[in-house]
């Protein structure tokens, strides 16, 4: 259980940098 438990938060956390990296690549390259 705890396993599945950290799997998921990883999950969340790269999920959310993955975005972040993307959304600010992409404003990036709106305001350049």
């Amino acid at each position: 259980m705890e396993v599945l438990l950290s799997v998921a938060v990883w999950g969340v956390l790269l999920s959310v940098y993955l975005l972040f990296f993307f959304g600010a690549s992409r404003v990036d390259a709106r305001y350049r």
